[in-house]
């Protein structure tokens, strides 16, 4: 009954702990959808059988028409964030706001592509009650796919006050490096806690027009990638 619908929130459901993604996919319209204020969503690694079969179904895609992802104020894991975008491989617009459990964030790239969620998922293959964290995929980390890297238009971040950008894993100890999406147009982060930071992008491409830094700790920014850009701001730099 609901092949129709385009736009889904959920809201302030308290005791919510997780949603099928088969489920989602009956809502083949759907373009927009909102998670608030629903504290255990997804904040368990703990697998279900059912939530296994999820994970490892390759023959379908769960949110085939989602273009804008918002989550606020949920307990969503990293783990649980990169398979809803593995999920959404037309996404353009992610938002995230206060969510503390996310503490890296790592862009997919093609000579690694298989090493963060495919090893995340094999790990969990032996007993649905593993934990699915593998020795490359922290609690935290979360994982823009490889199939969205060319569709992601704007990324926004505030009140993820931890979080660190890795890029590859080659390049994890560069720490003032931000790999971001060759496709990314707009990307707004609030309360940066970083002192230095260096945006580069995947294929050394960039599309990037607008950039917006909000950061009391920000001391020096390297904008020598953004070769593209036309509008700039940088918030509470004291």
């Amino acid at each position: 009954n609901l092949r129709d619908l385009k736009c889904l929130e959920i809201r302030f459901c308290w005791n919510l702990t997780s949603i099928s993604l088969i489920s989602f996919h009956q809502l083949v319209s759907l373009e927009s959808l909102t998670i608030s204020g629903c504290t255990k969503l997804f904040s368990s690694d703990v697998v279900s059988a059912h939530t296994h079969e999820d994970m490892i179904a390759a023959d379908y895609i769960a949110l085939p028409c989602l273009e804008i992802l918002r989550i606020f104020s949920c307990g969503i894991t990293g783990k649980w964030l990169s398979l809803m975008l593995q999920h959404a491989p037309v996404v353009k617009e992610l938002m995230l706001k206060d969510c503390k459990k996310l503490t890296q964030l790592w862009i997919e790239e093609e000579e690694n592509a298989q090493l963060n969620l495919n090893q995340a998922s094999e790990a969990s293959s032996s007993g649905y009650q593993n934990d699915l964290s593998a020795s490359s995929a922290q609690d935290g980390l979360w994982c823009v796919p490889l199939n969205v890297t060319t569709s992601l238009k704007k990324i926004t971040i505030s009140g993820c006050p931890h979080l660190i950008f890795d890029g590859s894993r080659e390049d994890c100890q560069e720490n003032d490096r931000c790999l971001l999406p060759q496709s990314l147009e707009q990307f707004v982060w609030s309360q940066c806690s970083r002192k230095t930071l260096r945006p580069c992008f995947v294929g050394n491409l960039t599309c990037l027009k607008k950039l917006v830094i909000g950061s009391r700790s920000l001391e020096c920014l390297q904008l020598n990638s953004c070769v593209a850009l036309e509008c700039l701001k940088i918030r509470f730099c004291e």
